[in-house]
């Protein structure tokens, strides 16, 4: 197992465990809610985010731009989103966003856009 840490904000539970599953190697805590992230960002030191957009209460968006802000946090960011077009790819750039990957994704795109932030798993 890595011990990079990742954090993956995502609301349907179908994809969490996707993630849980493609990304087993790696250290992992899995969000629903974007306030749960910010409040422990501090103590979870992660090496990665994985955001969606379309999130409950708070979108992706504003989410990043929280942390960009007001945690002064340059931890690479991967958007992993459906709902990815030319306005939000703008403004995802603006916010120092690493990387979009548009869903659906295969796992291999997933682990190489991990990859290029983290290195290869230890188990790989």
């Amino acid at each position: 197992m890595s011990n990079k840490t990742i954090l993956v904000l995502e609301d349907q539970e179908e994809m969490q465990n996707l993630y849980m599953f493609y990304l087993e190697d790696y250290n992992m805590y899995v969000f629903d809610n974007p306030n749960d992230i910010i409040r422990d960002i501090n103590e979870l030191k992660p090496d990665l985010m994985i955001v969606d957009l379309n999130l409950p209460g708070m979108n992706g968006m504003d989410f990043i731009k929280a942390v960009r802000t007001k945690y002064q946090s340059n931890v690479p960011i991967i958007i992993i989103s459906g709902a990815v077009d030319f306005n939000s790819c703008s403004q995802a750039f603006d916010y120092s966003v690493n990387q979009v990957v548009q869903k659906p994704f295969e796992k291999e795109e997933l682990l190489e856009a991990v990859e290029r932030y983290l290195g290869p798993s230890k188990a790989a």
